[in-house]
């Protein structure tokens, strides 16, 4: 059981949180029919990510087996076999385009599965591309959100998230450039070949540019009471770089979003003062 839980990588289940953006913003996250809509959907979501994952595994099963991190996961170790775990990511796809299809909500989560098949096989492997890949995943993410809980999807609201999510993605190559760099020999993503530190900060430079101007500018379009949020937004943004490039510990910023205490404390000041404001 233990590999089975490793192999479909539950403690990257919080990304899958951006689904519930949707709601938030349009104020209706205590409507009880529309929230459990969003719940299940977010549940779904995830057994077709862990399809994925089990497949991009499968795709890296040598190159993980000389990383010194990843040559512990199931199938680079050999703990599950290459067929078990084909069959099981299966399953998953199966159970959860089931589930979507009885939601009436199959559109987005397939183009998410097609997206990524061509990110595991291609897109992973060039740079930038492979970060656009990520981004655009998230913001198909925003759109089950608001599909799911059949409320407005401000477009602001995804150029914000694209930028965003950019941001973290760049953040995550900052930290395998350095190691490289350092001559890490576990550094075996092929796309870092196209990137190196001055890159990069400009990469850093635009995408944080990106998420700070599309954020004010949704807050101006929807709310202007919402400004006093963007100090937290500013503020995320500038402990997280310091975390990258003076810590340079961004090479999983899952867990930094939810280990790193000051992190998770600016988020939950930003969610209070955003919900706050909102109905001042």
């Amino acid at each position: 059981m233990k590999e089975i839980i490793s192999l479909i990588r539950m403690k990257q289940y919080i990304k899958n949180l951006f689904i519930f953006a949707p709601i938030f913003f349009a104020g209706e996250i205590f409507n009880i029919d529309k929230t459990i809509n969003v719940f299940f959907a977010t549940i779904l979501f995830s057994l077709l990510a862990s399809s994925i994952y089990i497949i991009n595994d499968i795709m890296d099963k040598e190159d993980d087996a000389l990383h010194d991190k990843k040559k512990k996961r199931p199938i680079a170790s050999g703990k599950i076999s290459v067929n078990k775990a084909l069959k099981i990511s299966f399953l998953l796809f199966i159970v959860a385009m089931i589930g979507f299809i009885l939601m009436d909500l199959y559109l987005y989560p397939l183009m998410y599965f097609i997206l990524n098949i061509l990110y595991s096989f291609a897109g992973k492997h060039k740079a930038p591309y492979d970060v656009f890949f990520i981004a655009i995943g998230f913001v198909l993410r925003l759109y089950l959100g608001a599909s799911a809980a059949d409320v407005y999807l401000s477009q602001w609201m995804v150029v914000n998230v694209f930028f965003l999510t950019l941001f973290l993605a760049i953040g995550k190559r900052y930290s395998e450039v350095v190691k490289k760099d350092d001559g890490c020999s576990s550094v075996v993503r092929k796309s870092i070949d196209g990137y190196n530190k001055e890159y990069i900060y400009i990469l850093l430079a635009i995408s944080s540019a990106g998420v700070i101007f599309s954020y004010l500018t949704y807050i101006i379009v929807v709310n202007q009471n919402l400004l006093t949020t963007a100090i937290f937004v500013v503020l995320g943004l500038f402990r997280y770089l310091q975390i990258i490039i003076i810590e340079n510990k961004s090479e999983n910023p899952t867990e930094i979003s939810y280990k790193n205490i000051s992190m998770v404390v600016i988020f939950l000041l930003w969610i209070l003062t955003f919900y706050w404001m909102s109905n001042a």
